[in-house]
């Protein structure tokens, strides 16, 4: 089993600051995430935001912490939001081909989740 990949746009981006910063900090935390996206290296901007959104949990503070880091290595976003339970598995030295695909699973399913919430 190969970990799926997100397939998103700049609508669900747009659709996810609203439900998580509201209207009013619209302008606010695109600014903040505009920070990233500029430089050749930083790769699929829509992913990236919506995993940066993901961590902050709707605190600015957070947001521009992750936006920092992802501006040094998307990765570093990416992994946590979208991967949290594999990269555990990874990290553990304790995987097992079943623990890894349930992980998978279940991180496609929350990651699925907290975009689809409304």
């Amino acid at each position: 089993m190969t970990q799926p990949t997100p397939t998103v746009t700049t609508d669900d981006v747009h659709r996810v600051i609203r439900r998580d910063f509201g209207e009013s900090h619209f302008a606010e935390v695109q600014a903040i995430l505009s920070a990233y996206g500029t430089k050749d290296y930083q790769r699929d901007s829509a992913r990236v935001h919506l995993a940066i959104m993901k961590l902050a949990g709707g605190d600015l503070s957070r947001l521009r912490q992750h936006t920092d880091t992802a501006c040094s290595d998307y990765r570093d976003v990416l992994s946590p939001a979208e991967y949290r339970r594999y990269s555990d598995l990874a990290w553990s030295g304790r995987s097992d081909k079943a623990a890894e695909e349930k992980a998978i699973r279940e991180d496609w399913d929350e990651y699925q989740a907290w975009l689809a919430r409304k």
